[in-house]
């Protein structure tokens, strides 16, 4: 899939949409990193980001929401209301990776300690989510 034309909003109107000359590709069943920057002294040290998105994220508690779509259809959407714990990514449940279950309570859990990146902050960014405690 070409991510050209895919945009990413937030819940209070931040939308990017990818636009590049070159094809933004992502494999079926594949993952990317989508980041506020490219630039590895800026972004803790992700690993190679495949697009950018021009606004900021809220790490406080609220309702919050990110949604993917194309030309205003919406392909998935996620919301949660919890703060953010600074370095440390929320990732989704491997298991509830489809567009019904990772709208499930639970189905989204702090990285855990083993699972590091870049200059030590939490994740799994472009690799494989580890399990929650479901």
């Amino acid at each position: 899939m070409d991510l050209n034309g895919v945009s990413l909003s937030n819940e209070s109107g931040g939308r990017s949409t990818f636009d590049s000359a070159l094809c933004l590709a992502v494999k079926a069943g594949g993952r990317a990193v989508l980041a506020r920057s490219e630039d590895a002294s800026l972004n803790g040290g992700l690993p190679a980001v495949l697009g950018t998105f021009n606004f900021n994220l809220a790490n406080t508690t609220g309702s919050r929401k990110l949604e993917l779509s194309v030309d205003g259809r919406v392909l998935d959407a996620v919301s949660w209301t919890g703060a953010a714990i600074p370095g440390v990514s929320s990732q989704l449940d491997p298991g509830r990776s489809d567009p019904q279950r990772n709208d499930w309570p639970g189905s989204f859990c702090p990285a855990p300690e083993s699972a590091r990146y870049g200059r030590g902050d939490r994740g799994t960014p472009g690799g494989v989510n580890r399990a929650c405690a479901l």
